[in-house]
């Protein structure tokens, strides 16, 4: 690490515990340091972190709520307005930028940034949060099993936010808030029960997840499986406390499990890609399958005109045309669109929009031929499931690139993924679209009357669209808002929001600092850690040397099962603070 790079570490250690304000503007009061730096705080979280924080657009790669973030890109130059980036692009109206959604800042907001530039540019000031050890964690799920009814215990799962409450310099309470959100969103989008359920935290840090895996129609089977991917499983069995080693004996005996509780950060990112998300989604081979079990007979529906379609030639997704249609099912609705690569007349929908063939279509020589496609349907609770195919019907975990773009980069590549990806996209559920196959196409007579009877008038798509994305929004409000909805947010629209798994998942990628790595091993000082490794060759090994040198390691490498165990299972053990459970 540069001594750039170890100055802004300590700067963003700095703000946890003061005003960067007071520094540079001595003479205001603190009152209205501290008015200013809520009111500024407030407008990047609202006009700003959708797209530098949430998905982290454009030029600047930053978390726009990450203080340092705002100085080392030059975003934000304390007390000299006009040579801030931020103000730059807002008085140019570059930002937000008009197709990003958010509305333009009112007179009032710029008013309020520029004294807030003026001022040192405070933030609000973080509260150091109390370290809270595993000893702590175990004691808390034993306790909640101890007093649980046995017929219960066997049903109940626990997920972990712990290791993110103790990391206070790189986590904010609102980054918490997204993690708690995003873990409801995630269980209940991998659920066929008819009802959300709501997550119940067991102590008063609000850290551990309780569920009931009857309430999401898990089976044991199901969380075996689940744990078999597990990289950060650990036992203190064997701990020298006797009374912690004796704690987590009982727990699984009270469980009838070996492992009963989990990160709910690494559950998130892993159960929203394949195969995770795939097996607890239910996700079938083939969209023959699929739709046989929502009841939707795509042949019949076409020929007796009950789906509609849009067809456009621009699509945000797609590298070609794209085609969406809507089919009733069973749970409520069944999108289907069709993908195409830019491959002549028989990817050209204007040309050939009733395909794609099928014996008894009264029309083969306008079908098209298309190169994918992606599945959305509604589960029983309101949420959305999503499937990927090849031009054949067949499930695939990534979209081609050549075919189908994520923009956002959600799951770290433009690959579009199976699950994250189409979260992260369909937000809000359905996204509108306006047809032009059905005012443009160059065909006539029968084929003319069939594509008007497929593709319908704008109004009457926008209807159905909206009908579902309603539908998706009330079963998001209840899964997500009792996390997201509360203090200063308790009035905000549910739409206002960042989606939260797809924001916890660039979170969770980001690569693994000094403090990050204790904390997760759970370790209160990170100089501890770093001295281990400078004096253990076997520490070393495992690639953690560059935490020696106040550097990072790779996600990926610091939960690779690649040698049975991971690295981060592996230092555990090295330093006999648990034992690897797999």
């Amino acid at each position: 690490m540069t001594s750039h790079h170890r100055a802004l570490h300590s700067f963003r250690l700095t703000m946890l515990s003061v005003l960067a304000a007071a520094i540079a503007c001595p003479g205001l009061p603190a009152d209205e340091i501290r008015q200013l730096a809520e009111q500024g705080t407030a407008i990047l979280k609202n006009r700003c972190y959708s797209c530098h924080g949430e998905r982290f657009n454009g030029d600047a790669q930053f978390n726009v709520m990450d203080a340092a973030g705002l100085l080392e890109h030059g975003y934000v130059v304390p007390g000299q307005l006009e040579d801030s980036l931020m103000w730059q692009r807002i008085e140019s109206n570059e930002m937000p930028p008009e197709d990003s959604g958010v509305p333009p800042l009112t007179p009032q907001e710029k008013q309020i940034l520029q004294q807030w530039i003026d001022a040192g540019a405070p933030m609000v000031q973080r509260q150091q949060r109390a370290f809270k050890p595993y000893a702590s964690v175990i004691a808390d799920i034993h306790a909640d099993l101890s007093r649980s009814m046995r017929d219960d215990r066997p049903y109940y799962r626990y997920f972990t936010l712990t290791h993110l409450n103790n990391n206070y310099a790189e986590v904010s309470d609102f980054d918490l808030r997204l993690y708690r959100a995003a873990f409801s969103k995630t269980i209940n989008s991998l659920s066929y029960e008819p009802d959300i359920y709501v997550p119940a935290f067991i102590d008063a840090e609000q850290t551990i997840f309780r569920i009931d895996i009857r309430r999401l129609g898990w089976t044991h089977e199901m969380w075996k499986w689940l744990i078999e991917q597990y990289p950060y499983g650990m036992h203190y069995h064997n701990a020298q406390d006797q009374v912690l080693a004796n704690l987590d004996e009982q727990i699984d005996h009270l469980s009838g499990t070996h492992l009963c509780w989990m990160r709910a950060d690494w559950f998130i990112n892993s159960a929203t890609r394949p195969p995770i998300y795939d097996y607890f989604a239910k996700i079938p081979s083939h969209t023959d399958e699929l739709e046989h079990r929502l009841n939707v007979n795509w042949q019949r529906n076409y020929r007796d005109n009950r789906l509609l379609r849009a067809g456009f030639a621009t699509s945000g997704v797609s590298n070609g045309n794209r085609l969406v249609e809507r089919h009733p099912a069973l749970h409520g609705y069944y999108w289907k669109s069709y993908d195409f690569k830019d491959k002549g007349s028989r990817g050209n929908l204007f040309r050939h929009p009733l395909g794609p063939d099928f014996a008894g279509n009264p029309h083969p020589k306008l079908s098209f031929e298309h190169d994918g496609g992606e599945m959305i349907f509604s589960l029983p609770n309101g949420l959305q499931a999503y499937m990927l195919a090849d031009e054949r019907g067949n499930k695939i975990d990534r979209g081609p690139i050549e075919v189908v773009r994520d923009s956002k980069e959600t799951g770290g590549t433009a690959e579009v993924l199976n699950g994250l990806s189409c979260m992260h996209c369909h937000r809000h559920g359905m996204i509108g679209f306006k047809d032009t196959v059905r005012a443009g196409v160059g065909v006539f007579g029968d084929a003319g009357r069939k594509v008007r009877n497929l593709y319908p008038a704008h109004e009457q798509m926008q209807q159905w669209v909206t009908r579902d994305r309603n539908r998706f929004m009330n079963a998001l409000d209840q899964c997500i808002g009792p996390f997201l909805r509360v203090g200063e947010d308790a009035n905000r629209d549910i739409a206002e929001f960042a989606e939260p798994v797809g924001a916890v998942c660039r979170l969770y990628q980001r690569d693994i600092s000094l403090e990050m790595a204790a904390c997760e091993l759970g370790i209160p000082t990170p100089a501890d850690l770093q001295s281990q490794i400078k004096f253990n060759r076997q520490l070393i090994s495992l690639g953690l040397g560059p935490l020696m040198n106040d550097d990072c390691v790779k996600r990926a490498d610091w939960e690779s099962r690649a040698a049975f165990v991971s690295p981060f299972q592996e230092t555990a053990r090295i330093m006999g603070l648990a034992t690897p459970v797999n």
